[in-house]
């Protein structure tokens, strides 16, 4: 196999794998009421690609002060901490893992900690888009002359 078409091949195959290491993502969502942390965790598609998830409650030194298994909505609950910065980490068997971090302020205020929602069909033209210019780039480079 020539060199130029061993390049194109491997372009190729690393630019598909990025959509393939986030087709399941992990999501959380984290809601601070007055008594409580109440964690929501989910995968990107409406198929459960996981296994068993758990939940830990960080402090801001990175220190757990909290550990749960979600039940089989994804629902967990913490007891409220004192106000600072937090983060949930929520992790499966299988890899997916996912972190919010969250403030708790004082007073009996709810907050929402949510990852920002994206376009599906915006994900698949940039994923296209880099297809495209992998693809350009290799016939470029196996069709430029030699010496």
């Amino acid at each position: 196999m020539r060199p130029a078409t061993r390049l194109v091949l491997v372009l190729l195959a690393a630019g598909g794998v990025p959509a393939a290491a986030f087709a399941h993502a992990m999501k959380v969502v984290v809601a601070v009421t007055a008594d409580a942390v109440r964690v929501t965790v989910s995968y990107d598609s409406d198929d459960d690609h996981g296994g068993p998830v758990t939940v830990k409650l960080l402090d801001g030194q990175k220190r757990v002060i909290g550990e749960a298994k979600p039940d089989k909505d994804g629902f967990c609950v913490f007891p409220r901490p004192a106000p600072g910065h937090y983060r949930v980490v929520a992790a499966d068997e299988f890899g997916h893992r996912a972190e919010r971090p969250f403030e708790v302020k004082g007073g009996d205020e709810t907050t929402m900690s949510a990852p920002p929602e994206q376009s599906r069909s915006l994900m698949v033209a940039v994923g296209l888009g880099v297809i495209a210019v992998l693809t350009l780039a290799g016939y470029w480079w196996a069709g430029r002359k030699k010496g």
